[in-house]
This record gives C-alpha cells, structure tokens and sequence, in this order.
C-alpha cells in the first residue's frame, strides 16, 4: 500500500503515540495494583467488579494488539495479519467507539498496518457521545444554580463535588478524537484515539477505585448488632445564626 508523504508522517505519529499510550497504561498498572488487590479483589464479588476488570483488562490487552500491528517493530506483519486486525476492531468496535471499522492494509515501507480510507460514521459516533457529556454538564450546571446557598462561591464547590471536573475531562478527550475525525485526513483517523482511548480507561478506572474506596470505608464503619432492642439515632443540624 502506497501513502503520500502527509499520511505517512501521521503513520509515524500514530506509531509513537501507540506506544505512549501501552507506556500510560502499564504505568498505570503498576501504581493501581495494590488498590486494586485491595479494593477489587479482596472483597465480595458482584456483577460491577467482574465488567469493570474485563473492560479494563480487554482494553489493555487491545491496546496492546494495535499498537503491535501499526508499530512497524516486525517484518512478519503481512496482509493476513491486517485482515486478523480488521476482524479484531470490527468486534471491539461494537463495545468501544475509540475503535474503528474499516478495511486496514498493509504498508511495505513501514511494515504496519494502516487505514486507506477515513471510515465517515466515527464523526457521528464522536459527535453523538460529545453532545451527551455536553448534555450532562449543561444539567449539573442547571442543578447547582438553583441549589440554594449563602454564597455564589458555593456553586463551584457543588459543581465539583458533581464530579463536573471529571466530566470536562471525558469531554475534551473525546473532542480530542472528533477532530482528527472531521478536518484529519484518512492516516489521522488512528492519531489520538489510541491515546485518549489510554486516558479514558486510566481516568475511569481511577474514579472507580475511589467509589469503592468509600464502599469499603462505610462498610468499616458499621458493626452488626445483636440482643439489642434498642437503635439510636444522631443527627447534626447545621443552624445560621445571623
């Protein structure tokens, strides 16, 4: 497969940042894991636990492949590993948007696999999943404007209690990957999705440690009663003397 010189500077890029993006996410691996021991896997199992190991694992493990593919670190690539890899996106594809479905080929001079045509439905894809972090943000916006407060400060201490903070990072990232999508060419479309994609896994799987970081607290917290009859309630009430 031949390239004009612009894609095959991209095909390069893409290269490199597949490999930053494999570094982020072992990287990532190693400071997590002893969270992860401790939080995921010493403690009861639920259905959230297993999806939340098999997402971020299979995404590792994906990463991984594609980065191989359009690495150009082997010669034993060829056209039948290109086609392995278009059955590969075509299935991850339906689970993950950062993926894409198109027919990859491969390229002599720099033994990868690429893209020959830019496939059209990532910009509605992108789009689509851009407008719905946008929607959210527009509601938690709404919702902490017309909370009641005693200052206008209050409104961003409410917004990032929300976690919009953590929303507007979603976002930008997948802003990061409708851009190339829209005004890239057709060697751009694989430039940032593999490191957002990195990103997005690193930021989600992180948010959720910190939720299970607050389960197992609570669950510290309380202790079973037996041969009692008796249960107490307290309850603090803040009061505004002014």
């Amino acid at each position: 497969m031949s390239l004009p010189a612009v894609d095959l500077n991209s095909l390069v890029a893409t290269q490199y940042l597949s490999a930053v993006a494999v570094t982020l996410t072992l990287y990532e691996r190693l400071l997590v894991f002893e969270k992860e021991v401790e939080l995921i896997w010493r403690q009861p199992w639920s259905a959230l636990p297993i999806l939340v190991l098999l997402d971020m694992y299979g995404r590792q493990a994906s990463m991984l492949f594609i980065a191989y593919v359009v690495s150009g670190i082997s010669t034993n690539i060829s056209d039948s590993l290109c086609q392995a890899f278009n059955r590969f996106i075509a299935t991850y594809g339906l689970l993950s948007t950062a993926s894409i479905q198109s027919t990859a080929q491969y390229n002599e001079v720099y033994h990868a696999c690429g893209v020959p045509h830019r496939p059209l439905y990532l910009i509605g894809a992108y789009a689509g999943t851009l407008a719905y972090y946008i929607y959210v943000m527009i509601l938690l916006v709404i919702n902490s404007l017309n909370r009641p407060r005693k200052r206008d400060f209050e409104i961003i201490k409410n917004l990032y209690r929300d976690g919009v903070w953590t929303l507007l990072v979603f976002t930008v990232l997948q802003l990061a990957r409708l851009m190339p999508a829209i005004f890239g060419g057709t060697a751009q479309t694989l430039l940032t999705p593999l490191i957002t994609w990195a990103l997005d896994g690193i930021l989600s799987f992180r948010l959720y440690l910190t939720l299970k970081q607050v389960e197992v607290d609570a669950r510290k917290g309380w202790k079973t009663v037996t041969g009692s009859q008796q249960v107490f309630v307290f309850e603090e009430v803040e009061m505004d003397l002014k």
